[in-house]
């Protein structure tokens, strides 16, 4: 019996998909974060400063559209032949979330006295990895602070320990919940001032002429590409039984080579929580069999993903649209004004957003435009977009 995380990377890799080894990684993580967590709050096995960890890894990719976002949610989490339907783990997928969606609602009935509440999804699917194909609804309430004053709060709270609480005009609504969610959006600037942040492990899907190009060759190369129930299967049941020997946990521990490699990204404390879960989930569902005392160290994927993640936010917090834009140009210039606008406009960034960008580059002095073609500011250098990634590491 092999380990489920190569299972389900092998899967992705025989459905023909792109990308199966660069993003799926940090949701097969976030799957053994969340049945840990499911024991642990019952157990109380790993905690710190005596309280009881929370190690839910909650997901925001973030890309523009048509580039995987639900194309992934639906691959784990939607119906029979996704990856996590039909485990152990019970799985939800939506379209939009709303804030009374998320958080149910309570209000006066037109009877004398009745009091109608109704539950949301922080109830309703408490056990449940949940998708949501769209975040943007609840970024934008968050945003409205004359109209949901508190949401964030709110919203931030059922993330970090589970516990929520909303005061309404018909009473008090209270619960906890062991939801974890994974959403996906399109690039936008993100507030992460209120903690939101801390609270999403983020992927950032920044595509380049060439993986634009692979993602279409990989659409026309997956047409009858068949999932194969007895495969399938077998990944649902090794799932199972690594689930089953989580069960069985007694102790986590953290060797220094974890810190070590850690603190060559100087966060602040309360940012390397989510790189623990990140390792803590990896360790969970790459080890060949789970040991009891789970003892998490580095290894080269492990460091990898760590630091891919640490370039994503990076990237995040200075802008996701002028990120991706630069990205995209440096990895096809010289390119045609005209080219550059309709891709950007293909991203589903509107006009004026992507010649804002285009400006913002040029005046960085990153690019020349001279409203005919876009070259990058050095003219000698040569960008060749299979070492993009690898660029975006050593930011």
């Amino acid at each position: 019996m092999t380990n489920p995380y190569d299972m389900i990377l092998r899967e992705f890799r025989d459905r023909n998909t792109a990308d199966f080894d660069k993003y799926p990684p940090f949701f097969i993580s976030s799957i053994g974060c969340h049945y840990f967590n499911l024991i642990n709050q019952q157990q109380h096995l790993y905690q710190r400063n005596g309280q009881t960890e929370n190690t839910r890894l909650h997901i925001i990719m973030v890309a523009p559209q048509g580039q995987s976002k639900s194309f992934w949610l639906k691959q784990f989490l939607q119906g029979e032949r996704s990856i996590v339907h039909g485990t152990a783990i019970q799985t939800d997928f939506e379209l939009r979330m709303t804030e009374p969606g998320y958080m149910g609602t309570r209000t006066f009935g037109k009877d004398r006295g009745q009091i109608i509440e109704t539950e949301g999804l922080c109830v309703e699917q408490d056990k449940s990895i949940v998708g949501i194909e769209e975040f943007s609804d609840l970024m934008k309430a968050i945003d409205k602070q004359d109209y949901n004053v508190g949401l964030d709060n709110e919203l931030l709270t059922t993330l970090d320990s589970g516990e929520g609480i909303k005061r309404m005009a018909a009473g008090v609504i209270r619960f906890h919940t062991d939801l974890t969610m994974w959403a996906g959006t399109q690039p936008g600037r993100f507030n992460l001032v209120s903690g939101l942040g801390r609270r999403f492990l983020f992927i950032f899907n920044i595509p380049t002429e060439q993986s634009i190009a692979d993602l279409r060759e990989r659409r026309r190369a997956g047409i009858d590409v068949r999932t194969d129930p007895e495969r399938l299967q077998n990944i649902k049941d090794v799932l199972n039984h690594r689930f089953d020997e989580i069960t069985m946990a007694r102790s986590v521990r953290f060797e220094s080579s974890f810190y070590d490699y850690l603190n060559t990204f100087e966060l602040f404390a309360h940012d390397e929580i989510l790189f623990e879960k990140l390792a803590l989930g990896y360790t969970l569902m790459k080890a060949e069999t789970c040991d009891p005392d789970i003892v998490i160290d580095m290894d080269s994927k492990l460091r990898k993903m760590m630091k891919q993640e640490y370039t994503w936010r990076r990237q995040i917090v200075r802008g996701t649209e002028d990120s991706m834009v630069w990205h995209y140009i440096k990895s096809a210039a010289p390119l045609s004004y005209e080219r550059c606008i309709d891709v950007l406009l293909g991203f589903g960034m509107e006009l004026k957003d992507a010649e804002k960008s285009i400006r913002t580059l040029a005046k960085k002095k990153l690019i020349e435009n001279n409203g005919a073609r876009i070259y990058l500011k050095d003219q000698n250098k040569i960008i060749d977009p299979a070492d993009l990634e690898q660029e975006q590491f050593q930011e």
